[in-house]
């Protein structure tokens, strides 16, 4: 999960670029806090979550479960 974004630093280091320039984001992240934590702990700025295309029904509780994490 996070091997890249450690491939990245070391490949940062050695063009001379310090990752505070670096906007980093992930795609289609896991929406657990735990992974959500190890994400910013790594210098990610931006996570997206994935919504599929379903019901209301079924949408909008994903949304507010979703709302919980930060």
């Amino acid at each position: 999960m996070l091997d890249g974004i450690e491939d990245l630093k070391v490949r940062a280091a050695q063009a001379g670029r310090a990752m505070d320039t670096i906007s980093i984001s992930v795609f289609g992240a896991k929406p657990q806090q735990e992974v959500l934590d190890a994400y910013a702990e790594a210098g990610v700025g931006r996570v997206i979550l994935l919504v599929h295309p379903q019901g209301r029904d079924q949408t909008l509780p994903r949304l507010d479960r979703y709302a919980t994490l930060r």
